[in-house]
């Protein structure tokens, strides 16, 4: 749903949308035309949306899309909601993934504003 309002509000004259962040997910639609920073935030173990899946969306975002892959990580370290039917097994702890992807997702926003 955030790829497709990125994609209605991008060019917006009143806020503008200027980042999109993806977390362990990729757009449903092809939004690689949309004149914004992305960053995919992903995990190396996860089993839902799989390090295929992320890989297939990359021409699906704008070209100068950054990713970060969370070695050992899993889908249900990007929420708070215990494990997922089908997700993988973790290779590192859940505090050690959520210190990458918070660090990541804080250097992402406060590179939006310069």
């Amino acid at each position: 749903m955030a790829a497709t309002d990125a994609e209605t509000y991008a060019m917006s004259d009143r806020d503008p949308v200027v980042g999109l962040l993806f977390f362990a997910s990729y757009p449903a639609t092809n939004i690689s035309h949309v004149n914004v920073k992305v960053l995919s935030i992903s995990g190396s173990k996860d089993g839902l949306s799989t390090p295929a899946k992320v890989k297939a969306s990359k021409p699906t975002l704008p070209a100068t899309a950054s990713y970060l892959e969370v070695e050992g990580g899993v889908h249900a370290f990007f929420g708070d909601y215990g494990p997922q039917d089908g997700d993988g097994k973790p290779a590192i702890s859940h505090e050690q993934a959520r210190a990458q992807i918070s660090a990541a997702s804080v250097e992402f926003v406060n590179g939006l504003s310069g």
